[in-house]
């Protein structure tokens, strides 16, 4: 049996559900994965050692953290640390360039950084600051997620396009993009462009995974984290973000282009 990999989920703050989003997290990475939680409840005295776990993973949402703590964070994974983002989880510290780059793109405004988006031939449009919209999203939909690294250890192995339960599909993501592969893509009516879904950052020695799938508000569904094609994504983007590789298989319920699939991943 594979060893335990070290994982820490930070949360505690968010205008999302992050008690439950957690829930679902936990639940994506039971089996393989050694879980720790650090809820956060007053952010301006967080501290904390991240050196002891192969991956962190950002629940979070909220104010910022003390200096000491966010430059310990972008240490831990420049020296080789993995970070994984999941939903709103990336979008604090906006005014942090540091930050900024480590997670490529995030929830802001039209005017900071660069927008990302996907042509048909699934290659990367930059559009400048200032340019276009900011962030945003419509009502919640279910929405086929586009590959375009279909050889990424990540992905390898799972369909090329897959419907993806209901969730919000967000647009106008901005920030550095730099060191960027974009994984997966979904189709925004709002837009009409290819929005980015899932990519990786090179951030010094570490590797970042970042989906901005997997919505919970307060009192909704809970469909997006339980999505087993959200569970997989996530389980692989932690493994890989932690140890650089991916052994997970591919469940035999993966959704497939025509159906989504919700509950527990199943083996083949």
């Amino acid at each position: 049996m594979a060893a335990m990999i070290r994982a820490l989920i930070v949360d505690g703050q968010s205008n999302h559900d992050w008690a439950r989003t957690t829930a679902g997290i936990q639940r994506a990475l039971a089996g393989l994965f050694d879980i720790e939680v650090a809820t956060v409840t007053e952010p301006a005295m967080f501290t904390a050692d991240f050196s002891p776990y192969q991956v962190v993973v950002s629940n979070y949402l909220g104010p910022d953290w003390p200096a000491a703590t966010i430059t310990g964070l972008e240490n831990y994974v420049r020296q080789g640390g993995g970070y994984v983002v999941v939903h709103a989880g990336g979008s604090s510290f906006p005014n942090r360039p540091s930050y900024n780059q480590m997670v490529g793109l995030a929830w802001r405004d039209a005017n900071h950084g660069y927008r990302v988006t996907l042509d048909a031939d699934g290659n990367i449009v930059r559009t400048p600051p200032g340019v276009g919209p900011g962030a945003g999203h419509g009502p919640c939909f279910s929405f086929p997620i586009n590959h375009h690294a279909p050889q990424h250890p990540i992905l390898r192995g799972l369909p090329a396009i897959w419907l993806h339960a209901k969730d919000e599909l967000w647009h106008g993501l901005r920030g550095p993009a730099e060191e960027l592969t974009i994984l997966a893509s979904a189709f925004s009516p709002r837009t009409g462009a290819r929005e980015p879904m899932m990519w990786t950052v090179g951030f010094g020695r570490g590797r970042v995974f970042v989906t901005v799938l997997g919505h919970v508000w307060p009192g909704g569904e809970t469909t997006a984290v339980d999505c087993v094609g959200f569970r997989a994504t996530l389980a692989r983007g932690c493994q890989w973000a932690a140890t650089g590789a991916v052994t997970l298989p591919v469940p035999r319920n993966f959704p497939t282009e025509g159906e989504i699939s919700i509950g527990e991943a199943q083996e083949r």
